[in-house]
């Protein structure tokens, strides 16, 4: 049969995809780990929840919940706190991009 949503628990659980029309290498995959990820295969979005990273090359974001539109290549990063917590932080780092002479 055919699936909805599909979910992944880890310690941390991975996933690892190459963008269609990318050269085979490293620095071109997206990869991503949280605690746990659910796919919604209607929209094409991955949810990572729990210690979420996500990253392609030596770019990175990292928040308590990542919401990733695949179909879109749009990207939602928030943390996750109870009422009276402080708010976390999302974490974001961009590798320059080296000069061309």
């Amino acid at each position: 049969g055919d699936f909805t949503k599909m979910v992944t628990l880890g310690n941390p659980a991975h996933f690892d995809q190459l963008p269609d029309g990318q050269a085979d290498i490293a620095a071109n995959y997206q990869r991503a780990k949280a605690s746990r990820m659910e796919y919604f295969k209607a929209t094409d979005t991955i949810v990572l929840l729990g210690n979420a990273i996500y990253g392609q090359g030596g770019d990175k974001v990292a928040a308590d919940r990542i919401d990733y539109d695949s179909r879109n290549g749009r990207m939602k990063a928030r943390t996750v706190t109870a009422a009276k917590e402080k708010p976390g932080r999302v974490r974001i780092t961009l590798k320059p991009k080296k000069k061309s002479n």
